[in-house]
């Protein structure tokens, strides 16, 4: 999956490069050169389409792997690869030719394959949309269960799929109208880039969406007091004191030379003991001999209340 997402920042910051070769090419800065103008609605569609595999991945999830559901997906992800890749080649043969000739047939028909283009993806990010919309409704009472997290995967859903729909939409009313369709040859243009957007905007959510959901199952270790049950009874342990025992090597040290003092059947006052204990731990703190009683300090260390 990284080598996915490498490829597809790689081609579009070349498809960048290009653009910006463009720009410099309009204001006749620099000499028009034929194959970037063929290079760059190949790379466009290039970028859509492998923008495009990743929701047809999660819609084949979606569908639970059904193969014969996800073919019209396929056949709308084809048409507009298709269909970017001859936008292409139509304009370098209109490059070709001499600008005084007129290219009727030309033009009419690579606006109709723009055309073809954008509805087909236009199409496409409908059904992903619709079907992923559908599939959170369905799944929305156990989305409820966790407050706030069924409210990040629409804003997720919605700030991923809406820029490509408005500039799809964007480029068909232009086409529609008549006259120079400047608006939508910069819409299509933008496309490879948003595309990108959307795909970056589907990671960076299902990574946040993984983690909230994580958050609620998985139990904090710092978060207050916890409930123990033993013997049909309730138990409050003091979690400051449970953090001393884990953190605290000295303590620790002196619990188990406590345990072993009493075990060998020491008698003397606590104070004797504790000093003793000390001692002992700091002249046996990197020996053996305390390893047998260390488990035995959380005992000595918690401190219990009543339910």
């Amino acid at each position: 999956f990284k080598v996915y997402i490498l490829i597809v920042n790689v081609l579009t910051a070349g498809q960048t490069v290009i653009n910006v070769i463009q720009a410099f090419e309009t204001i006749d800065l620099a000499r028009v050169h034929i194959t970037l103008v063929f290079v760059s609605p190949i790379l466009t569609g290039l970028i859509g389409a492998l923008v495009q595999a990743f929701f047809v991945h999660r819609c084949w999830r979606i569908y639970q792997q059904r193969s014969i559901a996800i073919i019209p997906l396929v056949l709308l992800w084809m048409t507009s690869l298709v269909s970017a890749i001859m936008i292409g080649g139509y304009i370098a043969q209109a490059l070709t030719l001499p600008r005084y000739k007129p290219t009727p047939g030309v033009s009419s028909l690579h606006n109709c394959i723009s055309e073809v283009w954008s509805f087909s993806t236009l199409a496409f990010d409908i059904i992903t949309t619709f079907s992923t919309i559908v599939y959170l409704f369905c799944a929305r009472k156990d989305l409820n269960a966790r407050p706030g997290i069924l409210a990040i995967v629409w804003q997720v859903l919605w700030a991923s799929a809406t820029p490509p729909l408005v500039l799809v939409i964007i480029s068909l009313v232009d086409h529609m109208i008549p006259g120079p369709d400047i608006v939508a040859i910069i819409a299509i243009a933008m496309m490879g880039k948003i595309y990108v957007l959307s795909l970056m905007i589907n990671i960076v959510g299902q990574g946040y969406i993984r983690q909230q959901f994580e958050r609620r199952w998985t139990p904090s270790l710092h978060g207050g007091t916890w409930g123990r049950e033993q013997a049909g009874r309730t138990y409050n342990v003091d979690r400051s004191m449970v953090h001393v025992t884990v953190h605290t090597g000295e303590i620790e040290f002196t619990t188990a030379t406590i345990s072993t003092s009493r075990n060998i059947g020491y008698e003397g006052s606590t104070e004797d003991e504790l000093g003793r204990g000390i001692t002992d731990a700091i002249s046996l703190k990197d020996g053996d001999a305390l390893k047998p009683y260390y488990t035995t300090h959380n005992i000595k260390l918690t401190s219990e209340r009543g339910p």
